[in-house]
């Protein structure tokens, strides 16, 4: 099946559904573009608030603005979020928010940047590039989250949400295909979303279906072939149940398979290999190239259960949110980084983990209103096995190794109205965690043994005042702690777990939201503490704690609607982050250093030195502009993104130089049609930036984020 056939029976399947539900309704209505509303609602304290009531640092991006700034998964939220970089350490996802990022690569580690996807905690982190096909809103809550989200929200959280079911019938249905050059066969995206009632307006259902064909871009200099392509398959189903106004069950259920070589073909930066110089050795040093002796992979299969459900009171609404998410991913991938023969991770990872939060929001009782409530987590991952094969350092291991993840927290958070412009938040959470680790001997010799069990609890407390200064204007001060639990490495059998993190911020902040304009400033102080980190030591990562950091900066944004046509938004983010005391950080030398000491793996003292994925400044804008003529809507969007050298990794020879990245969209919607026709460019500046970064004892490894793509796209709505 070639892949236009497989992308229109995709379309065609979903049509078929979201027609006859929309039948039930009524037939031939045209779709109704809508304006987005004046007032954006989060969800940053767990209820439905408006942005300028909420005293945090806030960016929300709803569907409309993601699509006209061409945001199609994840990684692209750093074009449109001051302060945010979402990058990787090898295939792991690490979002770094105002200089807090992690660099830990284990298959049990979390990120200290937490994710939820409809409520639900992500702590996979193996190729977890979130695509966004039904997207309802993106919010990312800068600085800790301790007291409401709690785990590993050291440095803020990511918020995704998707379209819930709607008993009004509606269709989404999506084409696109973007071409890449460099031997690309392009990328082809087909996507649906249907939704519509079953039983009158008390059961509906909505349907989302996605496939992604992205031929590489990547060419493998040693074969003169490029590397194999990516494949993508999602689906999401939901169920709403809403028997009366009081009562809410929302079900849901999702699937992701992909097949993701393109993340995986690495090239050496700046030609800094431990093999460079041997005969018949060939080392890719350039953008968009790799070299390589075998085809490198990660094939993904995910599967996420979900049950929300509220319950309204005369004093308030219960809330119950259930999720298990089981994850596997097989992953092959070249370990010198070159053509040598036989250098090979061959792994397979798993993980099973489960999530209960119970939590009571009332109503206000007088001037004073809470959320309280407890939350359970459990995970078990590991990897079955982790074979590594580095036959030029003469290095060759079989692991099998588990973990087994345990917490249990309460929280609470009471808002006190003390005036009608005078607001006073008080909360924390105080979490019990526990983990233990197993793994076999070295090379498999022994069975699978206990490496041993870390304890971490603490209370991470939240306290903030806000003050309406006038009817446009808030001030607000936010204090609040962020905390990650100790872990074990159980892949480099470490039997020293390293300690947990703490954060301790203070921030200060202004929201003006005065007809047509708004403006959000915030400036923040972290002091950051027991920083977690990694290095890879004989083809392993292995784990340590940094002493402390000082992170300190001010980020704003801004947007306008100069006309009813034409609507402006700016952001920016300056950031001062350095270690105030990492005096014996575990690195990678290579041959290529000046100081080399003969030896590939080394300590150094980088205290007063710049922390990884911390940019000095950032600057971001989107221009958004459309209008109605008798005969449609034209549309125009140009969005871009500049930032300053960003450190890599520990190691600071591995850097990006400063660097704009721009995305542009033009699209026409024929009047009382339901199309859209739209042309588009992402990366027209064709910028080489670094997205990927695995230094280790073979190579300075990193991957470039995709050159240059220019595409064409068809959209059918139906409201």
């Amino acid at each position: 099946m070639t892949r236009f056939s497989l992308a229109l029976q995709l379309l065609g399947t979903a049509a078929a559904v979201g027609c006859a539900g929309a039948a039930i309704a009524q037939t031939g209505a045209a779709a109704q573009m809508t304006q987005p509303s004046d007032d954006i609602i989060v969800t940053a304290q767990r209820r439905s608030e408006r942005l300028q009531d909420v005293p945090v640092s806030v960016t929300a991006q709803s569907a409309e603005q993601l699509q006209s700034a061409n945001i199609s998964n994840a990684r692209d939220l750093t074009l449109v979020t001051p302060g945010l970089r979402v990058e990787a350490n090898g295939i792991n996802a690490q979002p770094a928010l105002r200089g807090v990022s992690s660099t830990l690569g284990s298959s049990n580690a979390e990120n200290n940047v937490a994710t939820y996807v409809d409520g639900i905690y992500q702590p996979n982190i193996t190729g977890a590039f979130f695509s966004l096909p039904d997207v309802e809103n993106v919010q990312v809550l800068k600085g800790p989250q301790g007291s409401l989200y709690g785990r590993n929200a050291t440095g803020g959280v990511i918020l995704i949400n998707s379209k819930s079911p709607s008993f009004t019938p509606q269709m989404d249905l999506g084409l696109s295909w973007a071409h890449y050059g460099r031997g690309s066969e392009g990328e082809l995206n087909a996507q649906a979303f249907v939704t519509g009632p079953i039983i009158g307006d008390v059961l509906a259902a909505s349907l989302t279906l996605s496939s992604r064909e992205l031929g590489s871009y990547v060419r493998n200099i040693a074969t003169g072939r490029n590397t194999p392509d990516n494949h993508n398959r999602f689906l999401r189903a939901k169920l709403l149940f809403q028997p009366t106004d009081r009562i809410r069950l929302e079900g849901a259920f999702s699937y992701n398979r992909e097949k993701n070589a393109i993340d995986l073909a690495y090239t050496n930066f700046r030609g800094a290999n431990a093999l460079a110089g041997l005969p018949g050795v060939v080392i890719a040093n350039r953008p968009w190239q790799t070299s390589s002796d075998i085809d490198s992979y990660i094939d993904i299969d995910m599967k996420t259960y979900s049950l929300k459900a509220d319950f309204e009171t005369e004093l308030g609404t219960f809330t119950s949110m259930t999720g298990y998410i089981d994850y596997s991913t097989p992953i092959m991938q070249e370990a010198d980084y070159s053509n040598f023969a036989g250098g090979v991770y061959d792994i397979f990872s798993f993980s099973k983990s489960f999530s209960q939060d119970v939590y009571f929001t009332s109503h206000p009782i007088g001037p004073v209103s809470f959320i309280a409530g407890l939350n359970y987590y459990r995970r078990k991952v590991g990897d079955d096995p982790a074979f590594i094969n580095i036959p030029a350092f003469g290095y060759i291991d079989n692991i099998y190794n588990h973990s087994v993840n345990k917490s249990l927290s309460a929280f609470f958070e009471v808002t006190w109205k003390v005036t009608d412009r005078l607001k006073v938040i008080g909360g924390g959470r105080y979490t019990r965690d526990k983990n233990n680790g197993f793994a076999n001997g070295f090379n498999d010799v022994t069975p699978e043994a206990f490496l041993g069990e870390v304890k971490s609890k603490k209370f991470t407390p939240r306290a903030a005042i806000m003050f309406d200064l006038t009817d446009s204007l808030n001030l607000y001060y936010n204090y609040a702690q962020g905390f990650k639990a100790g872990l074990f490495n159980t892949i480099a059998r470490q039997a020293t777990p390293v300690r947990p993190e703490l954060l301790k911020s203070h921030e200060v902040g202004a929201k003006f939201k005065s007809g047509a304009m708004a403006l959000n400033v915030a400036g923040f102080h972290y002091d950051y503490k027991n920083l977690q980190a990694t290095t890879t030591v004989g083809g392993v990562s292995t784990l340590q704690n940094a002493g402390s950091a000082e992170i300190y900066g001010v980020d704003a944004d801004a947007s306008l609607r100069a006309s009813d046509d034409l609507t402006l938004t700016l952001g920016a983010a300056w950031l001062h982050a350095r270690y105030d005391s990492f005096p014996n950080a575990s690195l990678v030398e290579m041959v290529t250093d000046r100081d080399f000491d003969g030896t590939l793996d080394g300590r150094a003292d980088i205290s007063g030195q710049r922390m990884i994925r911390a940019p000095k400044f950032t600057l971001n804008g989107l221009v958004d502009y459309h209008h109605d003529f008798d005969a449609g809507r034209l549309a125009l969007s140009v969005n871009g993104y500049y930032s300053t050298k960003v450190r890599m990794a520990l190691e600071s020879r591995v850097s990006q130089k400063d660097y704009f990245i721009g995305n542009a969209r033009l699209a026409f919607t024929p009047a009382d049609t339901g199309l859209t026709l739209s042309l588009f460019t992402r990366n027209f500046t064709n910028a080489k930036v670094i997205g990927s970064t695995f230094v280790n004892p073979s190579a300075d490894a990193i991957i470039y984020s995709p050159p240059r793509q220019i595409g064409i796209g068809l959209n059918y709505s139906f409201r």
